[in-house]
């Protein structure tokens, strides 16, 4: 049994050397051909490249000659009203769909009880997966009805 077991030994492991020698060889054939294709894309694409590179200045120049000189500081305050107009676009579409993500958000995470309530928080911080569901019950909460509920849709009271 043992000379049996002995002689099926050496002919797997002459199998696998050989399988080893064809895998080793069709790597190194692979790695081979991916090198020439590389090249020959490189050389194929550099004259290219480098008439791209002169059409990007040409075009740049006669953008720069057709401009006026506008003054850097007419510039900088048109970039600043653009950014406040971008902040302030975007802090009025959050408020604007603050009641839809109220009311989506829950049934998402699965917290029912919450489901368009303005308290609704529902985010994760940091590498704690344990998510802030209100703060007024950071983990949620449990039962059906929750006490605190107040609506997302309803405008808030100036008190």
């Amino acid at each position: 049994m043992d000379e049996w077991f002995e002689a099926t030994r050496q002919q797997l492991e002459a199998v696998a050397q050989v399988i080893e020698r064809h895998v080793d060889e069709t790597i190194d054939g692979v790695l081979e051909a991916s090198d020439r294709i590389a090249a020959d894309i490189d050389q194929a694409i550099a004259p290219a490249l480098e008439n791209l590179d002169k059409w990007e200045t040409e075009v740049a120049k006669q953008v720069t000659d057709w401009l006026p000189d506008v003054p850097v500081e007419a510039v900088e305050d048109f970039e600043r009203q653009v950014d406040d107009w971008v902040v302030s676009t975007g802090a009025s579409i959050g408020e604007a769909i603050r009641p839809l993500e109220q009311t989506v958000k829950p049934v998402i995470n699965q917290h029912q009880p919450c489901i368009g309530c303005r308290n609704y928080h529902g985010e994760a911080y940091g590498e704690n997966p344990d998510m802030l569901v209100c703060g007024i019950h950071p983990f949620g909460y449990d039962a059906d009805q929750c006490p605190d509920w107040q609506s997302t849709w309803q405008p808030e009271s100036k008190d």
